[in-house]
């Protein structure tokens, strides 16, 4: 199987996201002058391992995954067959425990994680603990006033996004995490994201806009056309953040 392949381009922007991360990765990776199995990278909340951590350890990188649902660190176990990737079950605090003095990494990938977190700032300040010198936090969040998070505001006033997600669940597709949603607490405009960097003393150091349109619905409506579904994420590159519904970060 290739894992890079696997990744489809959706309104979601799975693949611009992922192409995004390695672009950041390589950039430093060669500033750093390391190859690419003694560059380490880190996924928090790596779900089954499909989207973000398996396509990296494809490319040769050395990726650990971690997430705090175990029946989903096991899925991602049965599908690993990296000798460069590892998964574990757990959360941040218990790297230093499993890894020892290997607990540092070059790169942090923070994918969709934030906006489930109360406090996304103890988050980000216990990455600092784990991130080598001159490592970089690569970060996917929502806009949350964008489509994505108006969609679901209208789907669960209506009763309807729970109906959604059992179906999706029942028909799977093999990319979910077994993890059942958990939600959103958080949701960030541009001057509130760029506030919890700055307070957990981050830079903001490259910023790439996603797709203009995703959700239950939009996602849907969109997956029927793909040049339509192409267009949503390439178009976003020129309008304003505001009306983008998915950001991505690199954080210094």
């Amino acid at each position: 199987m290739l894992y890079m392949d696997s990744v489809q381009e959706t309104a979601y922007g799975f693949k611009t996201k992922l192409l995004f991360f390695i672009d950041r990765i390589e950039k430093l990776r060669l500033e750093l002058g390391k190859g690419k199995r003694d560059f380490r990278i880190l996924d928090i909340g790596c779900g089954n391992g499909l989207m973000i951590t398996l396509p990296l350890g494809e490319q040769e990188y050395t990726v650990v995954g971690i997430d705090a649902h175990a029946p989903t660190i096991a899925q991602a176990k049965s599908k690993n067959h990296f000798k460069n990737v590892e998964f574990i079950a757990g959360d941040v605090k218990d790297l230093a425990h499993k890894l020892g003095h290997a607990g540092k990494f070059n790169i942090v990938v923070l994918s969709d994680i934030l906006e489930h977190l109360s406090h996304p700032e103890n988050l980000l300040n216990e990455v600092k603990n784990i991130l080598s010198p001159h490592g970089i936090i690569l970060i996917s969040i929502p806009n949350g006033y964008g489509s994505f998070e108006i969609e679901n505001f209208i789907l669960r006033k209506l009763g309807i996004l729970k109906l959604g997600r059992f179906l999706k669940k029942k028909g799977g597709d093999g990319l979910q995490t077994l993890n059942h949603e958990s939600g959103h607490v958080q949701f960030f405009t541009m001057a509130g994201f760029k506030n919890l960097a700055r307070e957990t003393e981050f830079k903001i150091s490259c910023f790439k806009k996603g797709s203009v349109f995703c959700g239950p619905v939009s996602g849907r409506i969109l997956s029927l056309f793909p040049a339509l579904e192409k267009f949503n994420v390439k178009s976003g590159r020129f309008l304003p953040p505001a009306l983008c519904s998915v950001w991505y970060f690199e954080l210094t």
